[in-house]
C-alpha cells in the first residue's frame, strides 16, 4: 500500500514538474523552432503557396482599416493563401509566434494615439517584458492609416512596424502609409502593388500562378415569418463595436432630441446650402454619463428614399424578416448581421449605401452584371492600372457627381445581386462623432452638439447630402429618438484651476470651448478662482457666421474670459484667420506658455490645426530664442503632457 501511495506521489510530483517546465517553455519560447518548426515559413520556403495561412489584423477608428483588411482577405485566395481577418481587439498577441504570416493594418487616432480597440495590443507589444526573439522569423507586413496634417503622421503604424522587427519578425515588404488628407485609396492600391509580388516571391511562388477568383459568398439568408426581431435600439447596441468591449465608449442608447434650432443658414444660388444647427439630446433616462467636451457618437441611418430605390432595383422585399447563416457550418467567420431583422432595417442601419463604392468593390460587382458592356466597364473602373481616361470617368461619376453607392444600380441597371452577397460586400455603416458642446456639471442629463449640415449640388444637378448631419437636421424636438453613445475625449481642463487656458476654435470648432466656458462660469459661481482664459474664434462674416455670439461676449463681460479674439476672414481685403490673431499676440501669449504652463486647446479643421501648430513653433523661436527643432521638440513635449491638445477633422 505504501509503495502504491509512493508511486502515485512520484507521478504527481513528475506531473507538477512537467507543468512548471511547460509553462516556462511557453514563456521563454523553448518550443519555437521545435514544435512550431513546420509553421516557420521563413525557414522553409515552398512553392506550395496554397498550403499557407495569412492572418490580417486590423485596428480601425472609422472603418477604413477593416474595409481594406477584408479586401486583402478576399484577394488572398487568388495568391494561394487561406486568410483570416481579425479585429485587433480580439487578437491574442501570444498567437503571433505561431503565425505563418501576419499583416497589420492600423490607424492612428488624433495626435499619434492608438485607436481604442488597439490600446491593449499596443501596450503588449511595446512592453519591456517582450524579448528580441518573441516572434523570431515570423513574416509580417504593416500598413498604417493616418492624416499628414497631424504632426505624428501614422505614428502607430510606424511604431508597430519598428517593434515587430525588434522582436525578431521578418519584414516581407516596406511599411505602407495611407494619408487620409490625400488619397488613402491610391496609397493603399500602390502598397498592394508591391505587397503581393513580394509575398509570392518570399513564399517561393510565381505571379504566373495567380488566378483571378470570382467572389465566393460565405453566407446565406434564411427568411422566416416566425423569427422575432428585437427593438432597433437593441440591435444597434449589440451591433456596435464599442458596446460591451474594452474601448472607451459607452453602450448605445436611444435618446430624445429636445432642442433642434438653426444657428446660421445661407442659401446659395447654385443650390448649395450652408447651415449650422444647435442640437440638445436628453441622456438622463438612459443613465449614461459624460464628461465635459467628450465625444458624442451618433448612429445615423441611410436615406429612406435611397434604400427604397435600391430595394426596388434589386427586387428586395423590405418587410421580410431574415437571419444570416454561414454556408460552411465550421466557418469561424462572423456574418455582417448576427441577429434577425427586416430587410429594411438592415439596409437602413447596418450597411453604408451613402458613400461612393470603392474600386475593388466595382470589380466584385462586375460578376453580377448581366450586360457584357456594363461588366466590362465595371472591371475597367476597378483596376488601378486603368488608363487615365477610365480613371477620370470613375472619379467624375462617383467622387464628384454621385457620392452614392445606391446610384450604382441606376448607372448599371443589369446588376442583379442577392441580398446576402450585397450585405457581405458593403462596408458597415460607421458612427459619426461630435465634440460635446456642453458642461456635464451644468447639464448632467443633456448633451449639446453643434452640427454643420452638408448639402450641395453636383455639377450634373444632383443633390448631395451629408449622411449624419442631414439625419440630425431633420430630427424633431420632443419627438425624435436617436441612437447615441459617449466616447472619451482628449479635452480635459487642467486640474489646477490657476493654470491659464488658451482656446482656439473657429467655426463649429467652438463646440468644446462653449462647454469649457459653461464649466468655468459654474466653477466661479461656486467661489473657485480661475486664471487667465483666452478664446480665439473665427468665421467668414460677423453678421452671418458668428455662432454663439451672445454667449461668448457675455463670458467676456462677466470676466469668464480674459480675452476674446475674433477673426472674420472675409470682412477685409486680405483674409484673416485665427492663426493671424495668434501671431499678433505673441508678446502676451509667450509668458503664459513659458512661465505659467498654459494649456492650449485646438478644435476644427486639420489644415487650421497645422497652421496653429506652426504659429506656436514660430512663437517659441521668436520669443524663446529656440531653433526650429528645439521649438518642435518643446511643442511635442507639451502635446505628450496634455498641455497642447487638438481634435481635428476633415
Amino acid at each position: 500500500m505504501a509503495d502504491a501511495v509512493g508511486a502515485v506521489g512520484l507521478l504527481l510530483l513528475a506531473a507538477a514538474v512537467a507543468l512548471i517546465l511547460y509553462r516556462k517553455a511557453i514563456n521563454e519560447k523553448w518550443f519555437v523552432g521545435v514544435f512550431t518548426r513546420k509553421r516557420r515559413v521563413s525557414d522553409a520556403k515552398t512553392s506550395d503557396v496554397a498550403a499557407k495561412h495569412l492572418t490580417v489584423v486590423f485596428g480601425t477608428q472609422s472603418g477604413t482599416a477593416q474595409n481594406f483588411s477584408e479586401e486583402l482577405g478576399r484577394e488572398a485566395k487568388s495568391y494561394g493563401f487561406a486568410a483570416k481577418v481579425v479585429d485587433i481587439e480580439n487578437y491574442d498577441p501570444d498567437q503571433m509566434m505561431f503565425e505563418e504570416f501576419v499583416v497589420f493594418l492600423v490607424a492612428t487616432y488624433g495626435e499619434g494615439d492608438p485607436t481604442d480597440a488597439a490600446l491593449s495590443f499596443m501596450e503588449w507589444i511595446t512592453s519591456k517584458d517582450r524579448s528580441s526573439s518573441e516572434i523570431e522569423g515570423i513574416p509580417f507586413a504593416v500598413f498604417g492609416l493616418g492624416n499628414k496634417q497631424y504632426e505624428n503622421f501614422n505614428a502607430q503604424g510606424k511604431l508597430l512596424d519598428k517593434r515587430l522587427e525588434e522582436l525578431g519578425g521578418l519584414r516581407i515588404v516596406d511599411r505602407g502609409d495611407g494619408d487620409d488628407d490625400g488619397s488613402m485609396e491610391k496609397d493603399w492600391s500602390h502598397w498592394k502593388a508591391k505587397f503581393w509580388p513580394a509575398v509570392v516571391t518570399h513564399f517561393g511562388g510565381s505571379l504566373d500562378d495567380v488566378v483571378e477568383m470570382a467572389f465566393e459568398p460565405s453566407f446565406r439568408i434564411v427568411y422566416s415569418a416566425d423569427e422575432k426581431t428585437e427593438p432597433l435600439a437593441s440591435l444597434l447596441k449589440r451591433g456596435h463595436a464599442g458596446a460591451g468591449s474594452q474601448t472607451k465608449e459607452s453602450e448605445v442608447v436611444s435618446a430624445l432630441v429636445t432642442v433642434n434650432r438653426e444657428l446660421r443658414k445661407i442659401d446659395h444660388a447654385s443650390g448649395f446650402i450652408e447651415s449650422t444647427r444647435h442640437i440638445e439630446i436628453d441622456v438622463g433616462p438612459s443613465r449614461i454619463s459624460y464628461q465635459t467636451a467628450d465625444n458624442l457618437g451618433v448612429l445615423a441611418c441611410n436615406n429612406p428614399q435611397r434604400v427604397a430605390l435600391l430595394a426596388k432595383k434589386q427586387g428586395y422585399d423590405l418587410n421580410k424578416v431574415f437571419v444570416m447563416k454561414a454556408l460552411d457550418p465550421k466557418s469561424m467567420k462572423k456574418p455582417p448581421i448576427t441577429e434577425a431583422m427586416t430587410v429594411r432595417d438592415a439596409l437602413m442601419w447596418k450597411v453604408d449605401i451613402s458613400s461612393p463604392p470603392r474600386r475593388q468593390l466595382l470589380g466584385l460587382l462586375s460578376g453580377f452584371a448581366q450586360d457584357e458592356n456594363e461588366k466590362s466597364t465595371l472591371r475597367d473602373w476597378s483596376k488601378e492600372s486603368s488608363s487615365e481616361a477610365i480613371t477620370d470617368d470613375y472619379i467624375q461619376l462617383f467622387k464628384i457627381e454621385c457620392h452614392d453607392f445606391a446610384y450604382l444600380f441606376e448607372r448599371f441597371p443589369s446588376i442583379q445581386i442577392p441580398l446576402e452577397n450585397l450585405l457581405e460586400l458593403l462596408p458597415k455603416l460607421q458612427p459619426r462623432f461630435y465634440t460635446i458642446a456642453s458642461s456635464s456639471l451644468v447639464h448632467p442629463q443633456s448633451v449639446h452638439i453643434t452640427v454643420s449640415v452638408i448639402q450641395s449640388r453636383t455639377p450634373g444637378g444632383r443633390t448631395f447630402s451629408g449622411l449624419c448631419s442631414n439625419f440630425l437636421a431633420t430630427t424633431v424636438a420632443g419627438k425624435s429618438m436617436i441612437p447615441v453613445f459617449i466616447r472619451e475625449s482628449t479635452f480635459r481642463l487642467p486640474k489646477c484651476l490657476a493654470t491659464p487656458v488658451v482656446m482656439i476654435g473657429p467655426g463649429t470648432g467652438i463646440a468644446p470651448m462653449r462647454a469649457f466656458l459653461q464649466e468655468s462660469a459654474f466653477l466661479r459661481s461656486k467661489g473657485e478662482s480661475l486664471s487667465a482664459w483666452w478664446l480665439y474664434f473665427g468665421c467668414r462674416y460677423k453678421d452671418v457666421d458668428y455662432i454663439y455670439k451672445e454667449e461668448m461676449e457675455t463670458a467676456l463681460e462677466n470676466r469668464i474670459l480674459s480675452k476674446l479674439r475674433l477673426a472674420f476672414s472675409r470682412e477685409q481685403k486680405e483674409k484673416v484667420y485665427v492663426q493671424h490673431k495668434l501671431t499678433e499676440d505673441f508678446e502676451e501669449l509667450y509668458p503664459l506658455v513659458n512661465e505659467h504652463d498654459a494649456h492650449i486647446y485646438v478644435c476644427g479643421a486639420t489644415s487650421m490645426g497645422k497652421d496653429i501648430r506652426e504659429a506656436f513653433i514660430a512663437m517659441l523661436q521668436e520669443k524663446g530664442g529656440m531653433s526650429k527643432d528645439e521649438a518642435s521638440s518643446k511643442l511635442h513635449e507639451m502635446q505628450s503632457s496634455g498641455k497642447f491638445v487638438s481634435e481635428l477633422w476633415g
